[in-house]
């Protein structure tokens, strides 16, 4: 695992393995109460947003229905973006590869701590490899299912 420089309390994942009860107001599906394997569905959920980061016209449309209208994402630079400048300025991923350092889930939350090994991106247009870092994710079920809310990146502590 990767040290971080905040103490983080964090991480949940995702994807209802379960039975999954309707809202009577909307008749969409409500939130999991429990999920079977907390940590399967963070990965599955975080790889999701990752290729959704992808190159190409559907990884685009998987991203705007991937992300919440209230996403904000925080950078290690101090950057942050919210919704709509984030869906036209985003790095384009290439290559990734993390692992999950803990995940947790409250109905309808999930937060996810990644700790990414390394990624390939296009920023700007220009090739970048990033070093080891630990990143927090937040989902919420929706009626729409799974959206991302929120995304954070934190630099990794030298050893």
């Amino acid at each position: 695992m990767i040290p971080l420089r905040f103490g983080l309390a964090a991480g949940a994942a995702l994807l209802a393995a379960g039975a999954v009860a309707a809202s009577p107001a909307t008749g969409a599906p409500s939130a999991p109460a429990t999920l079977k394997n907390i940590n399967a569905t963070a990965n599955v959920l975080s790889r999701r947003f990752m290729d959704a980061l992808g190159p190409g016209a559907k990884a685009e449309a998987r991203l705007r229905a991937f992300v919440s209208p209230a996403f904000i994402i925080q950078r290690n630079d101090g950057t942050r973006s919210g919704w709509p400048a984030y869906l036209t300025t985003h790095p384009i991923i290439t290559d990734y590869a993390f692992t999950i350092a803990r995940a947790q889930y409250r109905a309808p939350v999930m937060t996810v701590v990644v700790a990414i090994s390394r990624t390939t991106q296009l920023v700007n247009g220009q090739p970048v490899v990033s070093a080891p870092a630990a990143n927090l994710a937040s989902y919420v079920w929706t009626p729409r299912g799974w959206q991302i809310t929120a995304y954070a990146s934190f630099d990794a502590v030298p050893t």
